[in-house]
């Protein structure tokens, strides 16, 4: 009985385990720093990206991290207006899919449902014309704590 149930967890280990295990030592730490995979959960995106789909996120496209950590190995991109993102919600780490609308130093502000950016370019997000009269008080939302990443977001108040 001892030898049928060692050659059954040998068999085990050779034929299932061992060949499982080679497969997640590979993909895994790809997953982690390389490539990744996500459904997108809301239709904030719409009409470019509905909600359900499956969008293939390249994470080499700024920097090369560790895998399973957030230490970068090297950086050489910041996002830039247009392209879109995939990150964690600061409130409840939710993984989420938005477009950049803002870069550092940029001044994003809703105004009668439409954004205005105060940046040069606006890439799909109308320009504020510059010593415009606005008609509502705005305060500033708190800002992330990257300041690498930072741009000024006014809402109503």
């Amino acid at each position: 009985m001892k030898t049928r149930l060692a050659s059954a967890f040998r068999y085990l280990f050779r034929e299932w385990i061992k060949p499982l295990a080679l497969v997640a030592a590979i993909v895994f730490p790809l997953k982690s720093a390389v490539a990744d995979w996500n459904w997108v959960p809301t239709g904030s995106m719409r009409p470019t990206i509905l909600e359900g789909e499956l969008v293939f996120i390249n994470k080499l496209a700024y920097d090369l991290k560790v895998p399973f950590t957030t230490r970068h190995l090297a950086q050489w991109g910041n996002p830039q207006r247009g392209e879109i993102a995939v990150f964690y919600s600061p409130q409840d780490g939710t993984r989420l899919v938005k477009r950049v609308i803002g870069l550092p130093g940029d001044k994003i502000a809703l105004h009668a449902n439409r954004l205005t950016s105060t940046a040069n370019r606006s890439h799909g997000v109308p320009r504020a014309k510059a010593g415009a009269p606005t008609r509502r008080r705005w305060k500033k939302m708190k800002q992330p704590s990257s300041p690498k990443h930072l741009a000024t977001f006014l809402i109503p108040s």
